[in-house]
């Protein structure tokens, strides 16, 4: 029952900046993933353009296309399912300096940003459009640091499918946020954010079709009816940080609390004439999520390591009684660099259980290790992934059933490849 997977990554890059005058910038990503479970290319790409005035007002227009094509395997009793999703992203935005002193400024920005999404499969066909215009202030002094923004969302939706007639859904909302750093004293600083943001629900996540698992037979469904989650955050955080010739440390530590309102939640459901679990989505209700996180990062000669760890509650109410658990997660990477060519690094995370109120999640060790060779502008790779073999878990469903899963596809994987710098 296992089985094993190719990929191919390829990332392209392209930048030129100027001090005054135009500027362009490039990036394209695609890859493709392929084995038992089916197969999967995806294509990403963005350009921007920008170009800098006098006292230093600027103008900057962005566009980004994605595309994503899934084929699952096919199967005696159902043909192969195809699912296409793909979005088109356009900003355009004006920057203006306010004040422009020394040691201190204010920059005013406004926008409009415009993001259409479609997809298709064998069932239905279903397309997004998402305008947003916005405004945002940033002051920067010698101790404080203040940004400010708004923006304006207008959503219209439009579905339809198989025997079904065309629905369209329009609605309006808005986001905000605050965030701002106060440097106390020479290595000492305390950072403040508050928001409110959108939690949108993907192509695949509304109209997506497509077989999860060839083995297990699972089915993963998209909810047209799904609609944003509201989230609410508040965070506060220290910083220090210190460096000399060799030396460098940086420590943070951080405390947060996050609301959201109609979170989009995973429902695992069983088919008993088919005998079966599909997998869908839908709207739940509140989730509320508190935070502590801590990190480290530590460089002294070739050698240098970063550490974190995460500890969260969660309340998450569905209509009853709330379903509260706790779990963490500790990540280490330390990096050896050698002769300015040879680069050494690791990571171990560790997901520690979670114990849900109808389903377990069991924990996780995934360790990492890669070997970087740099030659002129050239960089070769090796990365071996999931070393110990530690990275699948077992997931059970209403104490009945249990299925073994991986957390993605680079499980047990070696991947070789190179860059190239023009």
């Amino acid at each position: 029952f296992g089985s094993t997977d190719i990929n191919a990554y390829r990332h392209i890059s392209w930048d030129k900046s100027a001090e005054k005058g135009p500027g362009w910038m490039y990036n394209e990503t695609s890859e493709t993933k392929s084995g038992g479970r089916g197969s999967e290319m995806s294509l990403l790409t963005m350009a921007e353009y920008e170009h800098l005035f006098r006292k230093d007002f600027k103008f900057v227009v962005s566009a980004g296309y994605e595309r994503t094509a899934t084929r699952s395997m096919k199967q005696a009793d159902k043909p192969e399912a195809i699912s296409t999703p793909q979005s088109l992203n356009t900003e355009i935005k004006l920057e203006y300096p306010i004040i422009s002193d020394e040691g201190k400024s204010l920059i005013f920005k406004i926008g409009l940003n415009s993001n259409y999404s479609h997809s298709v499969n064998r069932f239905s066909r279903g397309g997004t459009l998402y305008e947003s215009p916005f405004a945002e202030f940033r002051w920067a002094g010698k101790k404080l640091f203040v940004n400010a923004g708004a923006r304006y969302q207008y959503n219209a939706r439009k579905y339809s499918a198989d025997n079904l007639k065309e629905a369209t859904s329009i609605n309006h909302d808005f986001t905000a946020n605050v965030n701002a750093l106060w440097q106390i004293v020479d290595h000492h600083a305390l950072r403040f954010m508050v928001s409110r943001n959108l939690l949108k629900p993907n192509e695949s996540k509304l109209y997506g079709e497509y077989v999860l698992n060839p083995d297990t037979g699972a089915w993963t469904l998209g909810n047209p009816d799904l609609f944003n989650a509201e989230l609410h955050t508040l965070k506060t955080s220290y910083i220090h940080d210190w460096t000399d010739g060799t030396h460098s440390i940086v420590f943070n530590a951080e405390v947060g609390y996050n609301r959201a309102d109609g979170v989009i939640e995973e429902y695992r459901e069983y088919d008993k004439e088919l005998d079966r679990f599909y997998t869908t989505y839908r709207n739940t209700g509140i989730n509320n999520i508190i935070e502590a996180d801590v990190s480290l990062f530590y460089r002294v000669g070739i050698f240098s390591m970063a550490f974190s760890g995460n500890v969260f509650h969660n309340s998450i109410t569905k209509g009853g009684s709330p379903d509260r658990y706790t779990y963490f997660n500790l990540c280490f990477t330390p990096v050896f660099r050698f002769n300015y060519q040879w680069t050494l690094s690791a990571r171990g995370i560790y997901n520690s259980p979670v114990l849900k109120k109808n389903e377990t999640l069991g924990d996780c060790l995934y360790a990492q290790l890669r070997l970087n060779k740099s030659i002129r502008n050239w960089t070769l790779f090796f990365e071996l992934n999931d070393i110990f073999d530690f990275q699948s878990n077992d997931f059970t469903f209403e104490e009945t059933r249990t299925v073994s899963t991986r957390y993605d596809m680079y499980a047990r994987s070696v991947l070789l490849g190179f860059s190239y710098k023009f």
